[in-house]
């Protein structure tokens, strides 16, 4: 299964993003954010090592240099383009459009991939379900809970 995330949308979706991103003394640091999204998506990716996960940003590379990411994980940058008609063209020229799932929260975005096969899950939704649970949750959640959250994934990702 691939996974395409609209980079900046999933940073400012998730709370826990958001405020790396904002800081009181430097104003908006948007490295913060990205540096933050890359480490959930690393830590996620080594407990599901069959899944390809691309996060497409806006803007140039030299502009955002990042330590190296997992050999699974892609950052692409859009150079000119917008993140979204990246993506949109990346799931165009999938030969199995039905196995990507594009996170973002985008509706356009959202109902052009949908039209071309892929599923869809909102940017929220997606960082709830891989960031750690003691970190969303004070209290912590259940093994019940656990358990159905592990198995949603499965599911929704058609993972064994």
């Amino acid at each position: 299964m691939k996974i395409i995330i609209d980079g900046y949308n999933l940073i400012w979706a998730a709370p826990e993003l958001r405020k790396k991103v904002l800081k009181e003394v430097k104003g908006i640091n948007l490295a913060e954010g990205r540096k933050a999204l890359l480490h959930f998506l690393d830590l996620y990716q080594r407990g599901h090592p069959k899944l390809d996960i691309t996060v497409v940003f806006d803007g140039k590379e030299e502009v955002f240099p990042f330590p190296s990411l997992h050999q699974r994980i892609k950052a692409f940058y859009t150079k000119g383009e917008t993140a979204d008609s990246l993506i949109k063209r990346i799931v165009e020229d999938e030969k199995k459009p039905q196995e990507i799932l594009v996170v973002t929260s985008d509706k356009e975005l959202k109902g052009r991939v949908k039209e071309r096969g892929a599923q869809v899950i909102g940017s929220l939704n997606f960082f709830k379900r891989i960031s750690p649970a003691k970190k969303r949750s004070p209290k912590g959640l259940s093994s019940r809970q656990e358990n159905l959250i592990k198995e949603e994934l499965k599911r929704t990702y058609k993972i064994e």
